[in-house]
């Protein structure tokens, strides 16, 4: 083989060694800062569990699912958005057109989430009744849906900390100040006063103010003292964000219907019970999340720049770490079920077929890797949107038909198929658009292409 040849070939070698160093390095400093996310969960979880028991967490837990699903209207994409289109103006270094979009996102998202707090306030004494099945719980509804606000507000905060280069900062606040203030919050109330569905919801309300007036100092902080304000179009802002939207709205339904469905038709303890197990499993699928936080913005550059070598190797990579470190929990969750949910207390125990299955599902969600994500960074949002209106009918019907009949297992099963389908459609996309392997955790470098 001829010298320059083999130079060229280790060459190529000690880069992709650095890049896959590098790339675990911000894993490991961001697993670090958002594992507490994860532990102070499943504390918080644990605590309700053992102190509310089944049907008070689970008429909790209901009414944050509730407020979720509303923050993503309030969002209105912004913090999607803002990881493309304000990371690619970081790294050409325009400051002020990233500030620009970051507080029209911030206005925007102020607004929405208002409008809609109201609108829950005004609509409780319905809603309760139906959706928590005790109207006792109606004021744990109203309380928890005024977070609408600073919840919208922190998860802007967390996506523009990832577009500035700062994804271990993004994920604390996204995902762990808030049970960890609530926790903390909670531990100085139970000295003054008994644990309720009430008091605990009045915690969660202070600490997301908190985590959202902590998220505003640390991005106020990151931007270059020098930085101006440009001026961004509103419209064309808006026109990148309504299929970001209804992208995150299909993803969470498709994840969360089947529990507000069980809600409906089934008792509170039952839901209860099937919350625990998809909290559970859900944990599984915050290393997608972890992994993305750093990758996205990544990702974004490379298709932006063309380089579609460097894009699949990230992918690749990014996909064989998510299926090591997913391996050995869903193996735990898989083979002791019951004893897991028995820490919860003895009643959850009845999740234990729920919480096999969706493990199942989140293993197949690691496998084939952050998909949705490769085609949201990559200017195929309306594909990706298509998939999830398709995924999230299917589990629409699937949670319909199959929860009558079979309870909690049946609002897993409805969870789990729609996310293998909803994978496999988007592997499909990932390669007829960007000519990627199928699964990327089993292709060659040699198939990247234009």
């Amino acid at each position: 083989m001829p010298t320059t040849q083999i130079e060229s070939t280790n060459s190529e070698n000690q880069s992709n060694n650095e890049g896959s160093r590098s790339l675990i390095k911000s894993v490991i400093r961001v697993l670090f800062t958002r594992g507490l996310g994860p532990v102070s969960s499943f504390v918080l979880m644990f605590l309700l569990a053992r102190l509310l028991g089944a049907e008070a967490s689970g008429a909790f837990y209901l009414s944050i699912t509730m407020m979720m699903l509303l923050s993503i209207l309030a969002k209105f994409g912004f913090d999607t958005a803002l990881q493309r289109l304000a990371g690619i103006a970081v790294m050409l270094e325009d400051w002020a057109k990233a500030r620009a979009i970051y507080r029209k996102s911030m206005i925007i998202s102020f607004l929405f989430s208002l409008i809609l707090a109201v609108a829950i306030l005004a609509l409780s004494p319905i809603l309760a009744p139906v959706v928590l099945k005790n109207s006792e719980y109606a004021n744990v509804l109203n309380v928890i849906n005024i977070s609408i606000i600073p919840f919208s507000l922190l998860g802007i905060q967390a996506a523009m900390l990832k577009a500035m280069g700062k994804p271990a900062w993004g994920g604390f606040i996204e995902v762990a100040a808030l049970p960890t203030m609530t926790i903390l919050l909670l531990s100085v109330v139970s000295v003054f006063t008994t644990f309720s569905a009430l008091s605990v919801s009045i915690c969660y309300l202070a600490a997301t103010v908190f985590t959202a007036l902590l998220g505003w100092i640390v991005v106020q902080k990151s931007f270059p003292a020098s930085a101006g304000v440009t001026i961004v179009s509103t419209r064309s802002l808006l026109a990148s964000c309504i299929p970001l939207t209804l992208i995150e709205l299909m993803n969470y339904g498709m994840l969360w219907t089947p529990f507000l469905f069980l809600g409906i038709f089934s008792d509170g303890a039952e839901a209860g019970s099937y919350n625990v197990a998809y909290r559970l499993s859900a944990q599984l699928g915050l290393l997608i999340i972890v992994l993305s936080s750093i990758t996205a913005p990544r990702f974004a550059s490379f298709h932006d720049a063309d380089d579609m070598t460097g894009f699949m190797d990230l992918a690749q990579r990014s996909t064989r770490m998510l299926v090591l470190l997913g391996i050995f929990p869903v193996g735990i969750l898989v083979c002791w079920p019951g004893f897991i949910l028995n820490i919860f207390g003895t009643e959850f125990t009845a999740a234990s077929t729920s919480l096999v299955i969706l493990a199942a599902g989140q293993m197949f969600n690691l496998v084939t890797g952050p998909v949705g994500y490769l085609l949201a960074m990559t200017g195929n949002e309306k594909t990706l949107r298509n998939i999830l209106i398709i995924t999230t009918l299917l589990t629409i019907i699937l949670s319909a038909v199959l929860i009558p009949t079979f309870g909690a297992s049946g609002a897993a099963m409805a969870v789990s198929i729609s996310m293998v389908f909803n994978n496999l459609a988007c592997c499909f996309q990932v390669q007829k658009r960007l000519n990627l392997p199928f699964l990327l955790v089993f292709g060659s470098r040699a198939g990247a292409g234009g």
